[in-house]
């Protein structure tokens, strides 16, 4: 089944998607305007002997004033039931000589699963957190390496490819400029429908500027 899901950085929570309960978003506050400044998303999948799901997928929106040698934490929620953890890793933006960007892990830390709800969505608090919380955990370089690591990194669409990231095989990016959603509501609740169809949800539904998702079978 789906569970944990976000949409433009908003978290409708940690619980698996039925019919009685499908995650819900307001469309009015997470569909950008079309004057907005576009946003720099980076995505990236977890992976290693200490991550249940080797594909779970953790998402972050950078800000705009990130700069050469910054630091900054992205999150997951991750773990067998009853052992459910919070997963982070720090990575270190590099600016690139043609003007493109890479990332590199430095380290990685884990706590407690009701931090995730905190932190789900919200840069500044997610930075906050583990800079001065959180248990180290083993920096993992592969599926097989104990802790856990990033791989198939993805930065506004332009993917790094599926390696996993060390300091000596960082992600680069040299065309990723910014993207933004210029569509209508409709335009966008037609890509969304196609994405989640793909990942087994069967139900959606707009009314009111507000979104919900759900599974109809699982």
């Amino acid at each position: 089944g789906i569970h944990s899901v976000s949409l433009n950085g908003e978290f409708s929570g940690a619980g698996y998607l039925s019919v009685e309960r499908p995650a819900e978003f307001d469309l009015s506050a997470t569909t950008p305007e079309t004057d907005s400044e576009p946003e720099n998303i980076l995505s990236c999948k977890f992976g290693g002997t200490w991550i249940a799901d080797d594909t779970v997928s953790g998402t972050v929106v950078l800000p705009d004033d990130l700069a050469d040698g910054d630091t900054f934490w992205v999150s997951v929620l991750d773990g067998q039931p009853g052992e459910v953890f919070t997963k982070a890793i720090e990575l270190r933006v590099t600016a690139l000589e043609d003007g493109g960007v890479s990332f590199h892990p430095l380290q990685a830390k884990y706590d407690a699963s009701s931090v995730h709800s905190d932190i789900a969505g919200d840069f500044a608090a997610t930075q906050a957190h583990f800079s001065t919380n959180g248990i180290n955990a083993p920096l993992g370089n592969s599926i097989n390496s104990a802790g856990y690591g990033i791989h198939s990194v993805s930065l506004n669409g332009e993917f790094s490819g599926a390696g996993y990231l060390s300091h000596q095989t960082p992600a680069e990016f040299h065309n990723s400029g910014a993207v933004t959603l210029n569509g209508d509501e409709e335009d966008i609740m037609e890509l969304l429908s196609v994405s989640l169809t793909e990942a087994g949800a069967t139900d959606f539904d707009t009314q009111d500027d507000d979104a919900t998702f759900s599974i109809e079978y699982l």
